[in-house]
């Protein structure tokens, strides 16, 4: 039996994005991103591609035997019974359940996980967004649970809305299960911040990343570094949630104690410059430069 599984759920039928699977980022389809970044995983047995049945969806079957990786149909809408019947086929005992939409998936993060769900006892774990307080950056990690949990899912909960997202009814039952979320290392603790691909906005987003030196083989911690350094919020969208985007921004500045110079002042300009296109020009000390004067004599 294949212990630990990882079923990438995708399809190419978006609503918002379609065809998004095989959309380029830096070269390569989203989708080889995924499953290369995936394979990297130490303490991964098996990668199944969990694809709809659409005939939409075949040309994502060449590119995952390409990249080695089994290739499971199922329904498009019940995605439950999809995941489930993957898990079972492929011996599964735990599964990590990936989004394809997460091109910056971070195999690190997923051992991390992996490792997490070992050693503690629980229904189930996330490392892939901000949950319960973890302060994980978007679109880096997974979830996890038994595939014996997704099989009793996969029987008992008829509601369409949790047969199309798997792990909602989770979520919206918490009293029935003990439910746990991976603690963001601080290099990752940003969630403000997020990578996965919606809309065709987000992978220009994205891409826009890649020029300033992001790959494929880029570590989670590398992505954020290259996000920190831009000078404007390439991974925020002010139009939605811009209320939280704003509290976001005051609890970082608020806690600078500004004064005429001094690093918080540098902190400052270099957190403005994440929203606005702002040049910082630093003067040192001793520099003889114009300020008020008082002039006599013509002078």
């Amino acid at each position: 039996m294949s212990k630990n599984v990882a079923l990438v759920q995708a399809r190419m039928g978006s609503t918002r994005f379609p065809g998004k699977m095989l959309a380029l980022l830096n070269g390569r389809p989203i989708l080889e991103w995924v499953l290369h970044r995936v394979s990297l995983a130490k303490l991964i047995d098996s990668i199944v591609l969990a694809r709809s049945d659409q005939a939409q969806d075949d040309p994502l079957i060449k590119l995952a035997k390409k990249l080695g990786v089994s290739v499971f149909r199922g329904s498009e809408t019940d995605v439950l019974d999809r995941l489930a019947s993957a898990s079972a086929i492929a011996e599964a005992e735990t599964v990590i359940r990936v989004c394809a939409d997460n091109p910056f998936i971070d195999a690190a993060e997923i051992d991390r996980l992996i490792s997490y769900y070992s050693e503690h006892s629980c229904d189930y774990a996330c490392n892939h967004q901000d949950r319960l307080g973890s302060k994980y950056a978007d679109g880096f990690g997974a979830e996890i649970l038994s595939s014996a949990l997704l099989q009793q899912l996969a029987v008992s909960v008829t509601d369409f809305r949790y047969r199309e997202h798997a792990t909602l009814y989770l979520w919206e039952h918490q009293d029935q299960f003990n439910l746990h979320a991976v603690k963001a290392p601080n290099a990752l603790a940003f969630p403000e911040l997020r990578f996965d691909v919606d809309l065709p906005k987000d992978l220009e987003t994205l891409q826009e990343l890649t020029y300033r030196g992001v790959d494929i083989e880029s570590t989670a911690a590398e992505i954020v570094s290259i996000v920190q350094q831009n000078r404007r919020p390439v991974v925020t969208d002010f139009l939605e949630d811009t209320n939280e985007v704003i509290d976001i921004y005051l609890n970082r500045l608020y806690p600078l104690c500004r004064s005429i110079t001094g690093e918080p002042n540098r902190q400052t300009l270099r957190i403005l410059q994440e929203v606005i296109p702002l040049t910082i020009h630093e003067v040192p000390t001793g520099t003889r430069v114009y300020d008020w004067v008082y002039l006599t004599n013509g002078q």
